[in-house]
This record gives structure tokens, sequence and C-alpha cells, in this order.
């Protein structure tokens, strides 16, 4: 049976950037590291490439490069090369995706000061060009109420949320996640981001409604006092650097998932926290 003091002392040893120290507590933990890997394979798309030994390889390089890196235990140690593993994936993924657009692809922000109309957004232009926009707050709103005034679209109780959000759970807090404001008690099995549709939808039949990412909407940060448009509900602020966003992340717990709950977020920054879910204005048909 391992010794958690012997595995705790070579951790100390580590601290100094002793690559052969680190040799030593990644023979220990090989197992485990692999169960991970393949862990966080078997949630990744069915065509990528990075076998789980490849997995804990790249990791493995990853943290030699760190340096005072304060490990705890193994418990931690596991948690720091799980994180690890979930970045190689992340940019194995985003660089296998620029190269099928030749290599062009790059992100924006909400708003892009570099655009000939100060206050157009990227985002918002990217968008209309198929046809699309950002919702507003009294349709992001609506959207993920999907016709219920509980607090949240599945019910009224914190727990009816296991299966329909992805939160700041045991399985982020264990392996690799950062749960800013604690966890709540269940295991979804992710650290980050979960691919939509992972979890049930709500009565509209809309996914991710509460938790996975914040969601931008269309206005800056303004009052619940300006009186909303009529239509779509649009409130005018005059803070165009920050804007609203609704529903929570896999970084937060229950209470900043609520339907209700608003958050500004500065729209010349990027965050993984942070996405948009688009909307498509319709016309109601005449009643005959």
């Amino acid at each position: 049976m391992p010794d958690p003091d012997r595995f705790t002392q070579l951790l100390s040893k580590a601290r100094g950037g002793d690559r052969s120290v680190l040799d030593r507590i990644v023979a220990q933990v090989h197992e485990e590291l692999h169960g991970i890997a393949e862990a966080h394979a078997q949630r990744e798309r069915s065509d990528h490439t990075l076998h789980p030994t490849a997995l804990v390889n790249e990791a493995y390089l990853r943290l030699v490069d760190q340096r005072n890196v304060d490990w705890k235990s193994r418990t931690h140690f596991l948690a720091i090369a799980s994180k690890q593993m979930f970045r190689v994936l992340a940019d194995h993924a985003r660089a296998r995706g620029a190269a099928k657009r030749g290599g062009g692809a790059y992100r924006v922000t909400l708003h892009d000061s570099n655009m000939p109309d100060g206050d157009t957004s990227m985002c918002r232009e990217t968008l209309r060009e198929v046809g699309l926009t950002i919702p507003t707050e009294a349709q992001s709103e609506f959207a993920a109420r999907g016709g219920t005034t509980t607090p949240w679209s599945c019910g009224a109780e914190k727990a009816g949320l296991e299966g329909y959000a992805n939160l700041a759970d045991e399985f982020s807090k264990n392996f690799g996640g950062a749960p800013g404001f604690g966890s709540v008690e269940w295991n979804d099995g992710y650290t980050a981001h979960a691919p939509v549709g992972t979890y049930k939808p709500n009565p509209y039949g809309l996914y991710d409604v509460h938790g996975n990412v914040w969601e931008w909407c269309r206005e800056s940060r303004v009052s619940y006092d300006v009186d909303p448009r009529e239509g779509d509900g649009f409130r005018l602020g005059t803070e165009d650097s920050v804007h609203m966003s609704r529903g929570g992340s896999f970084y937060d717990t229950e209470p900043f998932a609520r339907s209700t709950m608003r958050v500004p977020y500065g729209t010349d920054g990027q965050d993984a926290t942070l996405g948009v879910r688009p909307s498509k204005s319709i016309q109601r048909s005449k009643q005959p």
C-alpha cells in the first residue's frame, strides 16, 4: 500500500524542479493518470486523435515545466495533472479546427474597438450575416424559464438541477476544476465545458440554460428602472464596455444559475466561462 507520507515528501522535493523526483511521482500514480486520461478521452469527439497514453505524456511535459507548485497531496497532484490534460485536449482541438479552416481562425470579443464604428460588435456583425442576433435579457430569461415560474426551469429545489445543469461539482473540485464559490454535491463528470445536449433540456427544449457558460445579452449594464422596449424587451444602457450575461457556468453553484440571475461582463475580454446563444427574430403569422 502506498505510503502517503512518503509521497508527500516526494511532492515537497519536486517543488524545486527536480525532474528525477517528478519521474518517481508519475511512476507511482501512472495507473491513476491513465484512468483520468481515458475519462477525458471518452468525453471527446469520436474523431479526436490523442490516445490516453499520449495525453498522459503531454500532461507530464507540462508538469515538468511548472515551477514552485505547492502540491499538497496525491489528490492535489492528480487534480493538477487532470487540468493539464484538459488544456492539452483544448489546445489540440483548437489546432485541428484552425487547420481545417485553413489556419485563419481567430477569437473575437463582443466589443471590438477596431471596428469602423466604435459601438459596433464584431460578434454581432458576424451573427447578423447569418440572420441571427444576441438576445436581450428579457428574451434570455423568457427562454431560460421555459414557461415556468420557479427559480430554475427544472423546479424550485437546488437538487433538481442534477442532470439539467453543468455546474461546479465534486468531479470539478477533485480533478482540475476551479470552483469559484464552492461546489454542488453531485458528480457530472466534467471539469469545465460539457458538449451541448449532455444534460436534459428545459420545457422549451433548450439545453444548458442553467450552467455550462454564461450567455452574453444585448444590453449594456442597465437598471430595471429603465422601461423595456415593446417587443424584444430591450433596455437602453449607457455603459457599452460592460454587458449583462445570464445562466451561470461550470465555475458556479446553483444560485448563479437561477433564471433571474444577471451578471455584468466586460466586452473587451475573453473568458472560458462566457459564451453566446444566438437568437433569431421571427414574425408571428396573422390569424385569419
